[in-house]
């Protein structure tokens, strides 16, 4: 599920609260998909995904802890004062490996609107996310530099059942800088072949059934895609 250029980043899945969620000030989809915006261009203006599954995520906490209505003599104005933080934890053990909150304001004719623009004023430039996200990957480095036997044993052993998919999200969540990262993709490529071999014969199958009801067709559209590096092309 990561983007092609996200390969070798160290991937930190996005997670958002629900629509409306009352330990999230009620926030529409529509404020909710602006936040996670802004989350992604954090962790990518860092050198960090924001996208693709994983052990690590990234987590927003928005605290409003002051609103104001003023009366400014046209029509009331309220303000907005919040504390709008992100958690990076490690989904397996629960551990937050950073930290970061900053102070946002907002002002509009009513309450959704001043969150609106507070959500708006969040600096995505701001030093205090690179200082975060700089501490936290040398962490989750440390975390993976020690796992590296581990991860590929676990690689294995889902291949063995044929779950090469599930293989390839195991070893393709280990970043560049890791020291065992040319063993890891060297294997995600071997396992890669091999789930397209299973693929090839499993559609090799499908048209065979299709060719005994007479669906020649069906049959060749289904071997149409098979390309001739594959093993099974013949």
């Amino acid at each position: 599920s990561q983007k092609s250029d996200d390969i070798g980043k160290i991937s930190l899945f996005v997670v958002m609260p629900e629509e409306y969620s009352p330990n999230f000030e009620r926030l529409s989809m529509n404020e909710l998909k602006k936040i996670k915006s802004k989350i992604t261009s954090i962790t990518s203006r860092n050198g960090v995904s924001g996208s693709g599954l994983g052990n690590f995520v990234i987590y927003p906490v928005l605290n409003i802890y002051d609103d104001e209505v003023i009366e400014t003599g046209l029509e009331p104005q309220t303000i907005v004062r919040a504390e709008f933080s992100l958690f990076i934890q490690q989904l397996s053990t629960g551990q937050i490996y950073g930290e970061e909150t900053i102070e946002i304001e907002g002002f509009g004719r009513n309450r959704s609107k001043a969150i609106t623009k507070a959500i708006q004023s969040i600096n995505t430039r701001d030093r205090g996310w690179r200082e975060m996200i700089n501490n936290s990957k040398q962490k989750i480095i440390d975390y993976y530099n020690l796992r590296c036997d581990d991860i590929q044993a676990e690689a294995e052993g889902q291949s063995l059942t044929k779950d090469y998919i599930g293989a390839l999200v195991t070893l393709m969540q280990v970043p560049v800088e890791v020291s065992c990262y040319r063993e890891i993709t060297s294997k995600a490529v071997e396992f890669y072949d091999y789930h397209i071999e299973l693929e090839c014969q499993e559609k090799i199958a499908a048209a065979k059934v299709l060719k005994t009801q007479d669906k020649w067709d069906e049959a060749a559209g289904v071997l149409f895609n098979i390309l001739p590096h594959y093993d099974c092309f013949d």
